[in-house]
């Protein structure tokens, strides 16, 4: 009666449910006793649990083992019985109950929230959570990851510091590195991990073996390991998310529509970030279905206004619909969030004017274009995307002998870490040298980009390398620089084709053997 009195206790920290105490419990039971046994189940603690109304039964065994005490609880479903998770024993000296009792508790009310949080619904098929502290900042943490906030990773660092034992956060930590592009701190989480492996759940492991995956560059493994992590976490309005994105890295639009079908995007932490809308209209437009991608883009931008992957989705949509005054609104007037209002305005002009040139439409291309880069230019922005902006625009419009110095004058100021900034202005560079015949600045751009390639480049070089190629005329090698590019995992953590929508390949469109790089493959 004590621990049970100890639990009911703590249990009151867990928002949101009703504890059935021990006492009411033992009135409870003699009732139960009492009740014709055709009319109740066989099973006794079944049965009360129906009485009482209870979703989970809390039941363990007390040892005495010399002079220590040892306590073993386990949870199950009161209506069909299913054993949801065996707690790891605790123990103390018989001298201190109360310290068992407490250590008892920590994990039964941790174990309770996770259980019956309906929002972060997969995290109740991870790991046992050491504590409700631990379990509430790796709750935060996913839910940070979900709405793009970069708290993300201090909320799942807290996790790890309140309890080093706790697998799930460290794992989440790995994938959330992973996603975000910091590849040696994904590297170094899952070497910890790894540490912590016989502590994990099923799908702490397949988690796990999908951020390997994924630092290896093998979309094959990444893809598998998304399924299988849908497999062991049933019922979860997040995992199915997952399978999306890879399908949609790995270019199988269709997939990704098929798997959405069985998450519901006002259930769980679709609640908090944008990710089922912008999937699932990605995919209608990569399968060429741009009205209904577009009705997707909306809905989800009814929920998400400011979510700028959906602005973007919207666009395209817009542009291959040709409704162009529609899509000259929305580069306007389309909310911006915490980017500078001319800098997102410019970058939706880059974007869809590359877009308008892979239709042919290059009248429309240079209007949208040469309208924002003057405007642009006219800013008093001088921060790095003002830069940026502005030498997109220029490259789009052809104006190399203008791109030159603005790439020179990025050039010193991009940050040592920002290993992709500093590439992607080199090979701005090496094309803009290609266009204006400086064979010895190309030859000098290309050595640079190839001594470059680290561990973790997964083709990025070769695709800047490519570029240059391609307004080199050198079409065969710049394929083969993309093929190898995607080998090495180039595509795997964005969803959507990098090439399509990349302005500095658009040398290359109509060339047979690029052409088949941009088809889905299911």
């Amino acid at each position: 009666a004590m621990a049970a009195d100890w639990l009911a206790q703590g249990l009151t920290r867990v928002g949101g449910i009703e504890v059935v105490d021990a006492r009411t419990t033992l009135v409870t039971g003699e009732v139960v006793d009492k009740i014709p046994w055709p009319f109740k189940s066989r099973d006794r603690r079944r049965a009360l649990a129906q009485e009482t109304g209870a979703g989970i039964v809390l039941s363990g065994r007390i040892y005495r083992d010399g002079d220590s005490l040892r306590i073993q609880a386990k949870m199950s479903d009161a209506e069909s019985g299913k054993l949801l998770r065996a707690l790891t024993t605790v123990s103390g000296p018989v001298a201190e109950p109360t310290k068992v009792l407490d250590m008892l508790n920590r994990r039964v009310v941790a174990n309770v929230a996770q259980a019956m949080d309906t929002i972060a619904s997969s995290l109740g098929t991870y790991s046992e959570p050491p504590s409700l502290e631990a379990y509430e900042e790796a709750r935060k943490g996913v839910e940070a990851y979900f709405r793009q906030d970069t708290l993300v990773f201090a909320h799942f660092g807290r996790a790890i510091a309140l309890d080093s034992t706790y697998a799930t956060p460290v794992v989440l930590l790995a994938f959330s590195r992973l996603y975000r592009g910091y590849y040696d701190e994904a590297e170094t989480m899952v070497a910890r991990a790894h540490q912590l492996r016989e502590r994990m759940a099923p799908a702490d492991r397949t988690m796990l073996a999908h951020v390997e995956a994924g630092l290896r560059g093998d979309g094959d493994a990444l893809l598998r390991t998304s399924e299988e992590f849908m497999r062991v976490t049933p019922g979860s309005a997040e995992s199915p998310l997952l399978v999306a994105s890879t399908a949609l890295a790995t270019g199988r639009p269709r997939l990704a529509l098929a798997v959405l079908k069985v998450t519901d995007p006002d259930r769980g932490l679709n609640l908090a970030g944008a990710f089922y809308w912008f999937y699932r209209a990605g995919a209608l437009n990569d399968i060429g279905q741009y009205a209904q991608g577009l009705d997707v883009a909306n809905q989800g931008l009814r929920r998400f206004p400011t979510n700028g992957s959906l602005i973007s989705i919207k666009g395209e949509s817009l542009l291959r619909l040709r409704r162009f005054s529609e899509l000259d609104d929305l580069i306007e007037n389309a909310p911006t969030g915490r980017t500078s209002r001319i800098i997102a305005q410019a970058r939706r002009a880059h974007q869809f004017a590359t877009i308008c040139r892979t239709e042919g439409l290059e009248k429309d291309a240079h209007r949208i274009a040469s309208t924002w880069f003057a405007r642009v230019q006219a800013s008093p922005d001088t921060s790095m995307g003002a830069r940026m902006a502005r030498i997109s625009l220029l490259s789009s419009l052809g104006r190399w002998n203008e791109v030159l110095p603005m790439v020179q004058e990025a050039m010193p100021r991009v940050p040592k870490e920002n290993t992709f900034l500093r590439r992607h202005l080199q090979s701005v560079a090496g094309v803009t040298a290609a266009r204006l015949g400086n064979a010895g600045e190309v030859a000098r751009l290309e050595a640079e980009l190839a001594a470059e390639a680290g561990r973790h480049d997964f083709g990025g070089s070769k695709v800047m390398r490519a570029r240059i190629a391609a307004h080199l005329g050198q079409r065969s090698r710049a394929v083969g620089l993309l093929q190898q590019a995607l080998a090495e995992g180039a595509n795997l953590t964005v969803p959507f084709n990098i090439f399509e929508r990349d302005g500095l390949l658009l040398p290359l469109r109509g060339y047979g053997p690029f052409m088949e790089l941009l088809k889905p493959v299911g």
